[in-house]
């Protein structure tokens, strides 16, 4: 729990840690669309 506070008092580390989370929620955003078109289309 210390390592995490740490972590957080870091400069840049919050934008950070947003920026991985929301790369990850986009992929598998970006995964489920690819598979409802390919669905939809048939492939």
């Amino acid at each position: 729990m210390n390592r995490l506070a740490l972590f957080i008092q870091f400069p840049g580390a919050q934008e950070f840690a947003f920026v991985c989370v929301f790369q990850v929620f986009a992929g598998f955003v970006i995964a489920n669309i690819s598979d409802l078109f390919s669905k939809k289309l048939g492939l």
